[in-house]
């Protein structure tokens, strides 16, 4: 019987030395190099980024789409382009000789989007171009986080004052 306990003993042990070369073969393919945890986050951020822009993409199309069209009296979206950063800039074109554009409207509506509010966070900015009939450029506007930070310092500043309006100042360019 001991050379049969010494046989089986001996399988037992083969048997568990396979196991931990096949765990430990199986635990170094499995090994992720050890990347610091900032690449990661800046990975992430870049593929946050493509995933903006490809919405943003979705929805210049769909603008397009409908362009030109007559937002209000005046005011006609020509298009909307997709930029880097990314960023979204709409050209209008002023009819009627309209020479400049009160700006405080465009910054409040863009600021109080939630949607572009929170794309803002990602470094997202909106600029807003303005032409006149002719395809020359009167004004441009840019909006991004600082801008409406900027605006809400400014509005929280004239209703304390108890004008409750805020300036027609625009933060942005």
């Amino acid at each position: 019987m001991n050379k049969k306990h010494a046989f089986i003993g001996l399988v037992v042990v083969c048997l568990l030395v396979c196991a931990l070369v096949w765990a430990w073969q199986a635990r170094e393919e499995k090994k992720v190099s050890q990347v610091p945890l900032q690449a990661g986050l800046e990975e992430s951020f870049r593929d946050l980024k493509v995933e903006i822009a490809k919405r943003f993409a979705q929805a210049a199309d769909l603008l397009n789409k409908d362009a030109p069209k007559t937002l209000q009296p005046g005011i006609v979206l020509k298009r909307v382009d997709v930029g880097e950063g990314p960023s979204m800039t709409y050209h209008y074109v002023l009819e009627n000789g309209a020479a400049a554009l009160d700006t405080e409207p465009v910054v409040e509506r863009t600021c109080s989007v939630p949607e572009m509010r929170d794309y803002m966070q990602y470094g997202v900015f909106y600029t807003y171009v303005y032409e006149d009939g002719q395809g020359k450029e009167i004004m441009s506007l840019t909006v991004d986080e600082a801008a409406c930070e900027a605006h809400e310092r400014e509005k929280a500043k004239k209703d304390v004052n108890g004008t409750g309006q805020a300036g027609s100042q625009a933060s942005g360019q």
